[in-house]
């Protein structure tokens, strides 16, 4: 027999709650992080860590020239 209700579906009093969670959170300025936030800062980290080998590279280049320049 079937109750009214289908698998999955949640009661009003729990979307209410939710609502209310959420509105309290915006009230007080907290920005909950998109997927594409998540993304987006995921991207700019790897950027800054291929950078930063970058820079190492360079770096072990520059030691290497001066050393060989020394001898």
């Amino acid at each position: 027999m079937r109750d009214g209700t289908s698998k999955g579906s949640h009661p009003a009093p729990r979307n209410d709650a939710a609502k209310q969670h959420f509105a309290k959170l915006a009230e007080l300025g907290i920005e909950l992080e998109t997927h594409e936030r998540k993304k987006m800062k995921q991207y700019l980290l790897e950027k800054e860590s291929e950078q930063e080998h970058s820079n190492d590279s360079e770096n072990e280049k520059e030691k290497s020239l001066l050393a060989d320049n020394q001898t």
